[in-house]
């Protein structure tokens, strides 16, 4: 994603129509070669009733639209189907941070434009993206702070273990791990979205950064088994200095 953008207007088809005219306007702009907009549900049962009266029912049951100013497609797609190969506008309605978490790193959907399904369970989500309303034009800004040793210790785990690749090599997994573990060791306190805001502002993936956020967060009620091949020392030696980025 290269932008967020959230509607919270209420009822929710306003909400939707606000939306989608903000998505309409983006495509109209000519800044874009953007020229598909996806909705994306739950289910599609999810979809029905809401989009009444936004859509003709027979697009609704046939799960596209085409609008004609200007000229794009509107596809209406769920959890389980959504797979878009193609530059896109993504709109995800009544999804939980949870579920979105599995699109965030989707190349195509190049803008989003969230309608959250309860502003209080998507604040944090959408304050780590700097999403802008759409109505106000006013983005949110993240305000939470993260401990040095916490930064240093993620570039520690970027110059070594390759977060963008998801940790998938044992031994990148075992430093992520032993450090995870190091930090808990020497109370360093760790914020889940301190640690995920830092990793996506700094060129880790989401999905890098969910894993370090994850198991740094983790680390703290439970420790994580390790090789025991590197020692606390070592450790906190690492998260004490400072790292040459990439």
């Amino acid at each position: 994603m290269k932008k967020v953008f959230y509607a919270e207007k209420q009822p929710i088809k306003a909400a939707i129509a606000t939306a989608l005219s903000k998505a309409l306007a983006i495509i109209s702009s000519g800044k874009t070669d953007i020229g598909t907009i996806v909705l994306l549900f739950p289910t599609y049962a999810s979809a029905d009733e809401v989009l009444d009266g936004i859509f003709p029912q027979a697009n609704i049951a046939s799960h596209r639209y085409h609008c004609e100013e200007p000229s794009c497609g509107i596809l209406i797609e769920t959890l389980k189907n959504y797979s878009a190969s193609f530059p896109h506008i993504l709109i995800p309605i009544f999804i939980s941070e949870k579920d979105l978490a599995r699109f965030e790193d989707e190349y195509n959907a190049l803008v989003w434009v969230v309608v959250p399904p309860d502003m209080s369970q998507m604040e944090n989500w959408l304050k780590i993206h700097s999403a802008v309303n759409v109505d106000t034009k006013q983005a949110l800004e993240y305000d939470g702070t993260i401990n040095e040793r916490v930064i240093n210790a993620i570039e520690w785990l970027r110059a070594t273990s390759y977060p963008n690749e998801g940790f998938v090599h044992p031994l990148d997994l075992n430093r992520l791990k032993s450090m995870a573990n190091a930090l808990a060791t020497n109370q360093v306190p760790v914020d889940y979205y301190s640690v995920l805001h830092y990793c996506i502002t700094h060129k880790i993936n989401h999905e890098g950064g969910r894993m370090i956020a994850d198991h740094f967060v983790k680390a703290q009620t439970r420790k994580f088994k390790t090789d025991g091949n590197y020692s606390i020392t070592f450790l906190t030696e690492m998260m004490n200095s400072k790292h040459t980025k990439p």
